[in-house]
């Protein structure tokens, strides 16, 4: 003979629970945080439109400083990395639920999901850092206006011609 499980939630609960729309995953704020960053991606690209059509010959100009390479290889590292970091989430959430599902499994991943996660987050921030380092390159000039002077020491040089639009 079977027996049925009992619930403890009363027929009201059951009911509503049943009827009720599904929710998608996330907190409320998590939501509103990217409506948010919706809002100002899309009022960002109006301006930029709306600029490029009042002032088409700078746009078309200022094209031509641009360093192609060094946008397409920024582009790579930061997608890489943002990839690296979902990997280290599902890395995480898979360890978890094999810890978890083991008997008498507390809290916390498998020694082998930890090693995991820690080598996508080391990804992550080495594709962070070559952005970096690539952008320290494109601009540094333009920080740290120094050049090495005859006697070893680095000493900073006004903003020279050659710094270019962002000095």
């Amino acid at each position: 003979m079977t027996s049925t499980p009992t619930s403890k939630a009363t027929p009201l609960a059951q009911a509503l629970s049943q009827t009720a729309a599904p929710r998608p995953a996330g907190d409320l704020a998590i939501w509103l945080v990217i409506a948010v960053e919706l809002l100002t991606f899309a009022l960002l690209f109006l301006a930029y439109a709306v600029q490029r059509t009042r002032h088409v010959v700078e746009f078309n100009a200022s094209q031509h400083s641009l360093d192609l390479n060094a946008g397409a290889i920024n582009t790579v590292l930061l997608i890489t990395g943002s990839w690296c970091v979902a990997r280290a989430v599902r890395s995480a959430a898979l360890g978890a639920a094999n810890h978890n599902a083991q008997p008498g499994a507390g809290d916390g991943t498998t020694p082998q999901a930890g090693h995991a996660v820690a080598r996508w987050l080391l990804a992550a921030l080495l594709c962070g850092a070559g952005f970096i380092g690539l952008k320290l390159q494109e601009y540094g000039h333009c920080c740290w206006p120094a050049r090495p002077s005859p006697g070893g020491w680095v000493k900073a040089v006004p903003h020279a011609p050659a710094c270019g639009p962002c000095c």
